[in-house]
This record gives C-alpha cells, structure tokens and sequence, in this order.
C-alpha cells in the first residue's frame, strides 16, 4: 500500500510523533510512501524500522506488525525518543553532517487541502487540513468495543429525544398507578366485608332465637 505524503502526515498526528510534518518528510524520503516496502537489511515500512536490529528488544516488531503504518509509526516515536533525528539517513544524508539529507525534497511539498480526511474538532489545528486521501483501514485493538458503547449511546440517546418514548413511559406509568390502585380498593372493600361479617357473627350469636328464646321469654314470665 503506497500512501501520500498527506497520509502520512496524518498518521504521524495519530501517532503522537514530534514535528509530524518532518518525520513525514524523512519517510517519504526513506520509503516513498510504501507500507510494505522491505529493504535489502530488513528495514520495513513507511520510516524503515530497522527490524533484524530491534527485534530483540521489541519481540512484537515483527515484519507483518511493521507494515502496519499506525505500527511503523510508533516504533518510529520510540526510536526517535532513544536515538533522535540522526537514525535517518534520510534525515542526516549519506556523510552524516546533518539536518540537509533527501528529506529536504519532500519538506516544501504542502499538505494537499483539496477535501478533508479528518472530520474531528481542531481547535490547536494539528491535525492534517483537508486532502483528497483517504487513511488506509487501520485496525486498532478496542475499536470494536468502542464502536459498540458508542452505537449503544446513540440508541439510548434517540430513544430519550423521541416523544414516543415518553409517551410509552406515560403508559407504563399510568397503568401501574391503575392497578396499585385498584389493588388498594380490592384489599380495602375485602377488610370492610370481613369486619362487617364480624359485626354481623357477633350480633347473631349475641342474640336467642328459636326454641332458645321463647324458652328464654317462658322463663322470664
């Protein structure tokens, strides 16, 4: 995959890579843009990581994982940390005197601001301006579950702005205070019946009638 200098502008933002317009130069002076490049040494990717050198340190550098460009770039920012500017030919040129190696073709070359590639809020502006380029499909670990969370919020905010929901909610509402209610009144009516029950048993079992009244009333007389 060969990508243009605007992309790889962008991936050395993305990357967190100091002077991204620089280190964009020195890659496309040591690769020419091309991901899957490998160089007669092992150097592999957009700023030729030095593979064969450093994959001892960083067993997880492998050629496949270098040719990612998100990858090569940050192998790129730990090399750059250790050994700075000068583990470019690129950057150095051929005698290593200094900062006038073949980068120095690439550096007058403008960012491409024909349509945008990025659709963030840019408030400092460092990120790269519009251009025709799209980013290559980079695949990022967590993305997934991130796409996932996000999707659910979106779901979960359409539902709260839709008027439908609340109404449903309204629904729900008034049906449970219904049937509390009417819970209540059943609860309620069956202690009334059952204490006037009572009064009525009491009355009745307080009161003689047939044979023991009159019996009662022959007596009394």
């Amino acid at each position: 995959m060969k990508l243009t200098q605007s992309q790889v502008y962008a991936v050395a933002v993305a990357a967190g890579l100091p002077d991204p317009k620089k280190m964009a130069a020195i890659a496309m002076a040591e690769s020419g843009g091309d991901t899957n490049i490998v160089n007669s040494i092992g150097c592999v990717g957009l700023w030729q990581i030095n593979q064969p050198a450093h994959v001892k340190a960083h067993p997880t550098w492998t050629v496949a994982w270098l040719k990612n460009p998100l990858n090569n770039a940050a192998a790129a920012k730990v090399i750059l940390k250790q050994q700075g500017l000068g583990a470019w030919e690129a950057y150095t040129g051929r005698d290593g005197k200094g900062a006038d190696g073949p980068y120095t073709d690439f550096t007058g070359k403008p960012i491409n601001t024909a349509t945008q590639v990025w659709d963030f809020w840019d408030p400092l502006n460092i990120l790269p301006d519009e251009t025709t380029d799209q980013l290559p499909d980079v695949e990022v670990p967590g993305m997934d579950a991130l796409d996932s969370v996000t999707e659910a919020i979106g779901r979960t905010a359409d539902m709260l702005v839709n008027p439908r929901t609340w109404l449903r909610v309204a629904y729900g509402v008034t049906g449970a205070i219904l049937i509390i209610g009417g819970l209540f009144l059943v609860v309620r009516n069956s202690s009334a019946a059952k204490s006037v029950n009572d009064t009525i048993t009491s009355a009745v079992g307080a009161t003689p009638v047939g044979r023991t009244a009159r019996a009662a009333k022959g007596a009394a007389t």
